[in-house]
């Protein structure tokens, strides 16, 4: 192998190994909590649609709309549409975390 190719083999490996550099301490960092979906983070809405509030809570909207009807998270209809206060579903995610920490 000459010198030229030589040293394009060695840019290649470098640039490699910077982008596993990268992967991996994407990896490390994502390991906590995820994150709520963007539409949620930091919002200032103060009411989200039953399907926001499914992907939010990461579950399916049959799902929340079942959490809804059995009373566990709060509603109001506007018009047509059924819609979840957000501090609602803030409050209930916290009241679920402390009820699994204490089971």
């Amino acid at each position: 192998m000459n010198t030229k190719s030589r040293d394009t083999v060695d840019l290649i490996a470098d640039a490699l190994e910077a982008a596993a550099h990268v992967l991996r301490s994407g990896v490390e960092e994502s390991a906590g909590f995820e994150r709520p979906p963007p539409a949620m983070e930091g919002t200032t809405r103060l009411l989200v649609s039953v399907a926001e509030a499914a992907e939010w809570l990461s579950v399916s909207r049959t799902t929340a709309y079942d959490l809804i009807s059995a009373g566990m998270i709060p509603s109001v209809k506007v018009g047509r549409r059924r819609l979840v206060p957000t501090e609602a579903l803030r409050t209930r995610v916290t009241e679920w975390s402390l009820q699994a920490t204490n089971a």
